[in-house]
């Protein structure tokens, strides 16, 4: 049970932060720093660069120019967002700059995952935006400059940069986000209580937006519905598991409102670990089942593995192996399909658990050892950490496992 409750922990974390960050997406898709004056593919983006009729429009090309382009094409991103940089310092564009520096620090976090670079140029905007009193595009750069932080794990900087913002006095959108991701970072670093004073100011922000324009739309519906799906996750890591079905039921309501099948699986799942922690097995499984039966509708296989994932060591905790080893298969079927997604080790775990518990020590090693050579490609510590235990506990109960390497 311990160890359930510590991967289910685990994937509660992660999947708070997850949800966080959509938050942010739904202000940015909606508030987005510089719109494409024309939506176009490359060579026609081009043509409207060289046949722009002032420099700052060509700027504004470059910019869009330089998004267009695919992480394959990294090196022309660049390329393009510099030349629009330098185009914008020229003519004194103190816009462009902000937003050029933006987007070259989105290229190098997003497309090369060099977050010690793209915290200079995010860094670099956010200043100019200060000096330049555009609160909206400092409040853009904050978020993405926090999120490079959070990439290279440091936790200490990402809260920083969020107080700092919400500091500067902006939009009750952009503050939305902020209050929401820091409440994840919160929650990533054990602070639950300041996570949820973080997500309870975001549902006051919400409340807020709702109030002035009188009414509710489905997006304020989705982002209420995010927020109260992270308050179940983080009471679920508290160990305060009613807490955590309120809000996760309440989440339910508002997904049944919005037909919104991905985050009912979410509320579902939420719902099955915790009854699984109050040892109410058969209601979990039966919230689980609903889960995965939506999974299968949408075609969720990200989803649907780690459902599976959970099902398997819930019944491996019942005794019940037959059902268990199903499960595990069933994940590890759908790992062919993305072979570095962070559930793949769990699967290759949970079933190198199974065979020891049967007392199959020759097929149990194989799987632990697949599931420390995953971790150890995807930088998954955590996960690579319960592997080496299991083929510890593998390698001290198995008498034909003389010669596997001590942990």
């Amino acid at each position: 049970m311990i160890l359930f409750l510590q991967e289910m922990n685990k994937i509660q974390l992660y999947r708070a932060y997850w949800l966080t960050i959509c938050i942010y997406c739904i202000v940015a898709v909606y508030a987005s720093p510089l719109h494409a004056r024309q939506s176009t593919k490359v060579d026609s983006l081009k043509q409207l660069c060289n046949s722009a009729a002032t420099d700052t429009e060509r700027v504004a090309y470059l910019i869009e120019l330089s998004k267009l382009h695919s992480c394959s094409d990294s090196a022309d991103k660049i390329k393009t967002a510099k030349e629009a940089i330098a185009l914008a310092e020229k003519i004194n564009w103190k816009r462009g700059v902000i937003v050029g520096n933006t987007t070259l620090g989105l290229v190098y976090a997003e497309c090369m995952q060099n977050y010690l670079k793209s915290i200079m140029y995010f860094r670099e905007a956010a200043s100019a935006a200060k000096l330049f009193n555009d609160k909206d595009l400092e409040g853009y750069a904050d978020m993405y400059l926090a999120n490079s932080y959070r990439m290279s794990a440091q936790y200490t900087k990402v809260i920083e940069v969020y107080n700092d913002a919400l500091k500067v006095g902006l939009k009750p959108t952009i503050n939305l986000g902020l209050l929401s991701n820091m409440g994840g970072i919160y929650a990533t670093v054990g602070d639950y209580p300041a996570a949820l004073n973080c997500y309870d100011s975001a549902s006051k922000v919400l409340n807020e937006l709702v109030k002035a324009k009188q009414k509710s739309s489905r997006n304020d519906t989705i982002q209420m519905t995010v927020i109260k799906i992270t308050i179940g996750d983080t009471y679920v890591a508290m160990g305060e598991y009613e807490r955590a079905l309120n809000n996760y039921n309440s989440a339910l309501q508002l997904c049944q409102q919005t037909k919104n099948r991905s985050a009912a699986i979410l509320c579902l799942v939420g719902i099955g670990n915790s009854y699984h922690a109050r040892r109410n097995d058969m209601q979990a499984i039966e919230s689980y089942d609903h889960a995965l039966k939506i999974c299968e509708e949408i075609n969720e296989l990200e989803s649907e593995m780690g459902i599976y994932n959970l099902l398997g060591k819930l019944y491996l905790g019942m005794g019940r192996t037959d059902q268990a080893m199903s499960y595990a298969q069933k994940a590890l079927i759908l790992t062919k399909n993305d072979p570095y997604n962070k559930d793949v080790p769990i699967a290759y775990t949970l079933l190198g658990e199974i065979y020891t518990h049967q007392k199959k020590y020759n097929k149990a090693i194989p799987c632990l050892t697949a599931a420390i050579d995953t971790c150890k490609s995807t930088g998954a510590l955590d996960d690579e950490k319960d592997a080496l235990q299991a083929l510890s506990n593998t390698s001290a109960n198995g008498p034909a496992c003389i010669g596997i390497r001590s942990v």
